[in-house]
């Protein structure tokens, strides 16, 4: 989360009065770029596959390590993914990406990558995601792809990871207006129009500031700055990052490849050790042809849209969420209360399922009410009690869900499943009677399961009863 910038005069993000604020990215969307990496590759000769073989090799040269075991696969209907090409056994070892590796914030400072952007960055005082190594990575890649475009070996030791990249144009930021009007009503919705103004104010900042005398240099690396791609790496970063030491986003070679699955279901168990070194491992045995997959961390379904583009089912989502922006709060609920050196948004939510393995941290409930606590304390004048707030915004969601046809069927389901269970919160399926119908026993029978292809049963099983799938 980032601070509300006061010191911003002429910089107001767009405010939540409807569809109009949030439809600027239609026809944002440029092919140039796409077309030209397109056009790098077919006049290289080089496919995907050996593109990747290469990009193993480069691992495997810098001290690190990929499994034999793990194959590259592309034209997918879920696009590319790992996949094994024989058996794989539980603990077994299969990738070891070293810190130096990384695409970050601290490595493009120095070594291989010695830009002279990241001192420009720093030298701009109201960039919307300054301090968190996110603007001097997106503003390193962005440049960086111009090079890669204009010549691919200008961009030296990294080549290997840039004969591999696709922009993530999947992701909500470019969908058709069809599909986001679908969203329309929630915060995620609001956000898109949100992450535009930023990326512009943020883009135009750093075109207009000269660069320093620390930043000598970057006036060529300015100049392949491109606003679409930009953006496009502004998404790359947010749907690719995984956070590493001081919790800033690192993007790890062949480990990116990696798709999504619920933890519940995932493949895989990483870890960062004390040096920021990526290790990976198999949780299970895993047959030959089987694509591996990995947890993208324990997230509501708004989170994974938001930063994915993508929701897990109902049945395995590990917590449910909300969003709360405390400008929206201030104005629609508290006018006298002010709420300028808050976070720009906080949370609610519900506690992590019983069953999920025990984590080294706070529960996803205490996260939220601590914060929220926290903040209410920072607002000036009388602050609401927490209490007091909940029931604002949950009656604020529910106004919206009451209304919205699309949801009707589904808030039917569970006004129904309720007068046999009244504490029941399954919205997906018809419970039929049984009380044990839930989100908490389906994750039970799940981890009782050692059998893999038992396992895929219960899946398909919860699947197929899920009314909101198609």
């Amino acid at each position: 989360m980032g601070k509300r910038r006061g010191n911003v005069a002429d910089a107001k993000p767009p405010q939540d009065d409807g569809a109009g604020s949030a439809m600027w990215m239609y026809g944002a969307f440029t092919c140039f770029g796409v077309v030209m990496a397109l056009a790098v590759q077919f006049y290289s000769g080089v496919s995907k596959q050996q593109s990747f073989h290469r990009l193993i090799e480069w691992v495997r040269q810098n001290d690190g390590f990929v499994s034999g075991k793990i194959a590259y696969i592309d034209g997918t209907g879920k696009g590319a993914m790992l996949q094994t090409s024989a058996p794989v056994y539980a603990g077994e070892s299969l990738m070891k990406i070293p810190h130096k590796l990384h695409i970050s914030d601290a490595n493009i400072r120095r070594g291989h990558a010695g830009s002279r952007l990241p001192a420009h960055v720093d030298s701009i005082v109201d960039l919307s995601l300054g301090r968190s190594g996110v603007a001097a990575m997106a503003a390193w890649l962005t440049s960086q792809h111009g090079s890669y475009l204009s010549k691919p070996a200008s961009t030296g030791f990294w080549q290997p990871w840039w004969d591999m990249f696709t922009p993530p144009y999947s992701m909500p930021f470019y969908r058709q207006e069809t599909e986001l009007l679908l969203l329309f009503g929630s915060y995620e919705f609001q956000e898109l129009g949100r992450m535009l103004f930023w990326y512009q104010h943020d883009f135009e900042k750093l075109q207009q500031q000269p660069c320093s005398s620390k930043a000598a240099g970057c006036i060529r690396e300015l100049q392949l700055m491109d606003f679409d791609m930009y953006q496009a790496m502004n998404q790359f970063i947010l749907s690719h990052g995984c956070k590493g030491p001081g919790d800033k986003p690192h993007i790890i070679p062949v480990f990116e490849f990696l798709n999504h699955s619920p933890e519940l279901a995932s493949d895989l168990n990483y870890q960062l050790d004390q040096e920021g070194n990526l290790v990976l491992w198999a949780k299970w045995d895993i047959p030959a042809g089987t694509e591996i997959t990995n947890s993208y961390g324990r997230r509501s379904n708004p989170e994974l849209l938001q930063s994915y583009g993508f929701a897990d089912p109902p049945f395995a989502e590990p917590f449910w969420s909300v969003r709360i922006f405390t400008q929206v709060l201030a104005e629609k609920y508290f006018p006298d209360l002010d709420f300028s050196e808050m976070e720009i948004d906080v949370r609610l939510a519900t506690p992590w399922l019983e069953n999920l393995p025990a984590a080294n941290s706070l529960d996803s409930a205490e996260i939220a009410l601590t914060s929220l606590q926290n903040e209410l304390s920072r607002a000036k004048g009388t602050a609401p009690s927490i209490l007091g707030l909940v029931e604002t915004v949950a009656e604020h969601f529910l106004s919206w869900y009451r209304s919205d046809q699309l949801l009707q069927p589904y808030r039917q389901m569970l006004e129904e499943n309720r007068l046999g269970n009244a504490t029941s919160s399954v919205w997906w399926t018809a419970d039929e009677g049984r009380a044990d119908v839930s989100r908490e026993r389906f994750a039970s029978q799940v981890q009782a399961e050692g059998d893999r292809s038992k396992r895929e049963v219960l899946w398909t099983q919860a699947r197929d009863a899920d009314h909101t799938d198609p």
